[in-house]
């Protein structure tokens, strides 16, 4: 066999397996047992470099964070898990604005699996089921993964205008979702 099939081959067994292994998937909300995974899925290298502060955060500044959410936003704030594993994690923030904004982070090897789609889907639900209008989701312009993630979901951009984020004075896009219609 030369290496190009087995390389199709190793690739086919791996989507069967995610596939296989996304029929366990539970999207439910956040509880204080979820703290240290929530933060081990944020402070990943291949989430963070996404995130606005593109450090890792403390455990501290996680723990203070992370309670805050459980007490206070639990039906905004969902993880997904698989087989009792956390793999991840999705909330909505500035729920007073008109257009709250959402956060996704997924297991890096889990990315392009449906377990951002059922998070996201789920916070829609959520959402619409508030009466907010609209979502907003700010992207780095360079994260272009996220950006077809948002706009394949129904997302659009807000403006061409270029806006950009006060931590770290690089481009952002928001994109939206009506959720009137």
């Amino acid at each position: 066999m030369d290496m190009s099939m087995l390389k199709r081959l190793k690739l086919a067994l791996s989507e069967i397996s995610k596939e296989n292994s996304m029929g366990n998937l539970i999207v439910r909300e956040v509880s204080k047992k979820d703290e240290i995974a929530f933060l081990s899925i944020r402070n990943h290298p291949d989430n963070y470099k996404w995130f606005f502060n593109s450090s890792t955060i403390s455990v501290e500044e996680h723990r203070d964070w992370f309670h805050k959410r459980v007490l206070n936003m639990q039906f905004f704030t969902l993880v997904a898990e698989i087989d009792n594993e956390v793999v991840g994690m999705a909330y909505v923030t500035d729920t007073t604005h008109l257009s709250p904004r959402i956060s996704i982070g997924i297991k890096p090897s889990l990315s392009n699996s449906g377990v951002g789609t059922k998070l996201l889907n789920e916070l829609i639900l959520r959402a619409k089921i508030r009466g907010f209008n609209s979502l907003t989701a700010e992207i780095l312009n360079t994260n272009l993964i996220s950006i077809r993630f948002f706009s394949k979901s129904g997302f659009k951009p807000e403006s061409d205008d270029k806006s950009f984020h006060k931590n770290r004075k690089q481009e952002v896009i928001y994109l939206s979702i009506n959720l009137t219609s």
